[in-house]
């Protein structure tokens, strides 16, 4: 019996050995490959084979807060239809906690690179705020947020795999390669397809509603210039003038922030 409880003892204490180390493994590990199988419909009885990975992208091919807000990226906020500032996170920021806001109406910042919505708990004194939007956020999952890059799941065929995993470097390194290489290639239509996304993801937001916004979305990205002027025409000055700041580059501009 004291041997049988022994031996239960060391095979739990080598078992959770054992989850400990795989947990480790997951952790540490920067592409991670496996197949899986899914009923083929077309053929009865066959299946397909299925293979995907964990690749690491770097913060300028996936957009956003990975490590917080970064201080040389400017912002707008906006306070319902009313543009309260744009420029720095601290020059933003003081423009609000200065300001005497409505609290029913809605109060947004913007990332003006992505016009991705940013969230910032605003309680307490500017100092507060800032300390509390540059914590940078703790990593989960696969990654390296120090150096800008997080994990997403890809699906290639079989021949572009055998192919990927024949370069060297592994193949998050080679995708990472591919990507930048393209975009230097074009850098034009780079620069006007980041404009696009950005003012089109602005106007869903704020313009979403308003009369002309699919008009307005649709001469966005045929890059016809005056029809998109005469569609936003009517809309909010701020929301206007902002959404044209936004999209000057996409229409081969360069317009200066908006100023209050």
């Amino acid at each position: 019996m004291t041997e049988n409880c022994t031996l239960r003892d060391k095979n739990a204490r080598l078992s959770k050995s054992l989850e400990d180390l795989e947990r480790k493994s997951r952790k540490y590990a920067v592409a991670h490959s496996r197949e899986t199988r899914k009923a083929d419909p077309q053929r009865s009885g066959r299946w397909l084979q299925i293979k995907f990975t964990r690749v690491i992208l770097t913060a300028d091919l996936y957009p956003g807060n990975i490590m917080g807000v970064d201080e040389t990226e400017t912002y707008t906020a906006f306070h319902g239809h009313r543009r309260l500032a744009t420029g720095p996170l601290h020059d933003v920021l003081a423009v609000i906690k200065a300001d005497e806001l409505d609290p029913h109406v809605p109060l947004l910042i913007f990332e003006d690179r992505t016009s991705r919505p940013i969230d910032l708990d605003l309680r307490g004194d500017l100092h507060e705020v800032l300390s509390r939007a540059q914590l940078p956020q703790k990593p989960t999952g696969r990654g390296r947020p120090k150096l800008g890059v997080v994990a997403r799941e890809v699906t290639l065929l079989p021949r572009h795999w055998d192919w990927l995993e024949a370069q060297p470097g592994g193949a998050s390194a080679v995708l990472r390669r591919l990507i930048d290489e393209a975009r230097k290639r074009h850098p034009e239509r780079e620069r006007i397809l980041t404009a696009q996304t950005a003012t089109d993801r602005f106007m869903s937001v704020m313009a979403g509603d308003l009369p002309g916004y699919q008009e307005a979305s649709r001469t966005l990205y045929a890059s016809d210039h005056a029809a998109f002027n005469e569609h936003i025409r009517d809309w909010p000055e701020d929301i206007r003038v902002h959404t044209l700041y936004l999209a000057a580059p996409a229409f081969g501009e360069v317009l200066n922030p908006p100023t209050p």
